[in-house]
Parts: structure tokens; C-alpha cells; sequence
């Protein structure tokens, strides 16, 4: 579920959302500003949260959101986990502006499936990068979903 509306004119026309559901149920909370430009290290900021930021979590609690400031770390989750996640077409959906969602998924094959790349691939701080190539270049994917 989500309140925002992306696409509408002189409010959201910037904003994509899209949801990935499949093998793991994951609510991650990472925001990345590119402020226009490309997801490259050292020019994004990238933060993190806790929590779903709905009433319920919000009332009666305290929630926490932190800038990433490691380079490491910065590295780690703008070239795997938004890579994935962006380039995700096995499991996706994407909001449209009147609060519907459509699958971006097909019976193609040669679909991109982000659940599978993180149970086949290393991790940037384990031993090393696995075999999907890795790019910087987030804005293409999200405007080629």
C-alpha cells in the first residue's frame, strides 16, 4: 500500500514508485537524492530508516532516519540493492497516478530478478562482487520501467 500518488503535474512528476513482491518480504527503507543527476558515489545522498512511515508507526513512537556517509556502504547499496531493485522484472509493479498498479513482469525469460541476485551474488563487504554487471547509471533503468 501507497498513499503517494506518483506522476502528478507540479507535485510528483518526478516520483516512481514501484513495488517488488516475491520470494522475501522486505520493507526496506533507503531514500537516495541524486537532485537530477546520475546515482554516482560521493553524489548521491543516501539515507536510511526505520519503520513504515504511516500513522500507526509514527504516532506513539520514535522513528529514526540516518545519512550513509561510509563510502563502502554507499557503494553497496546504490550498486546492488538499487541496482536490483530497480532493475527488477521478475517480481515488479509499478504505481500509476490514480493509485493503480501494473505488473512489469512478463513470461520472458530474460527477466531480471533481484531476489535471485542477492541469493547468487557476494556482497560488496563479504568477498567480492558476483557476476551481474554493475552500473551507476540508475536513471536509465527507472525510466526504461
Amino acid at each position: 500500500m501507497c498513499c503517494l500518488r506518483p506522476g502528478v503535474p507540479n507535485l510528483s512528476e518526478n516520483i516512481i514508485v514501484k513495488s517488488i513482491i516475491g520470494r522475501f518480504l522486505e520493507h526496506a527503507r533507503i531514500f537516495c537524492f541524486g537532485n537530477g543527476d546520475l546515482m554516482t558515489m560521493g553524489q548521491a545522498k543516501i539515507f536510511i530508516s526505520s519503520a513504515d512511515w504511516m500513522p500507526r508507526n509514527l504516532d506513539m513512537r520514535l522513528e529514526v532516519m540516518v545519512a550513509i556517509k561510509n563510502q563502502t556502504v554507499q557503494q553497496q547499496i546504490v550498486q546492488q540493492v538499487m541496482f536490483s531493485k530497480l532493475n527488477d522484472t521478475a517480481n515488479s509493479w509499478r504505481l500509476d497516478s490514480d493509485g493503480t498498479y501494473h505488473p512489469l513482469f512478463t513470461e520472458d525469460k530474460t527477466e531480471f530478478d533481484a531476489h535471485k541476485f542477492f541469493i547468487n551474488n557476494n556482497s560488496l563487504s563479504g568477498s567480492g562482487m558476483g557476476p551481474y554487471p554493475v552500473t551507476p547509471n540508475l536513471i536509465s533503468s527507472i525510466d526504461n520501467n
